[in-house]
């Protein structure tokens, strides 16, 4: 059986391109456009891992998608905008 993976992204084509790329590895795949429907699933469906954007807009972000998650399952955070203080946050969390 394929391992889930939940990909996160409040930018279609970014997360349609992820998505992409697990199912071409053989990942089976989610797809959330933010932070609130990424939490319904993660509350409704199983998970093997996550991969999150840092910004989903709603003013959430991946870091804290991670601190909600009801699934204690591995998170990568992916950003076009990092900085020094939001990847010890992510590292943190």
């Amino acid at each position: 059986m394929a391992k889930r993976i939940l990909v996160v992204d409040d930018d279609r084509s970014v997360a349609a391109l992820v998505v992409a790329v697990l199912r071409r590895a053989g990942f089976d795949t989610l797809q959330a456009s933010g932070y609130t429907e990424g939490l319904r699933l993660l509350e409704t469906e199983h998970c093997d891992a996550i991969i999150s954007d840092l910004f989903l807009g709603e003013g959430k972000t991946g870091v804290d998608l991670m601190r909600a998650r009801v699934q204690r399952v591995p998170v990568i955070i992916m950003t076009g905008m990092a900085d020094l203080e939001n990847s010890i946050e992510a590292l943190k969390a």
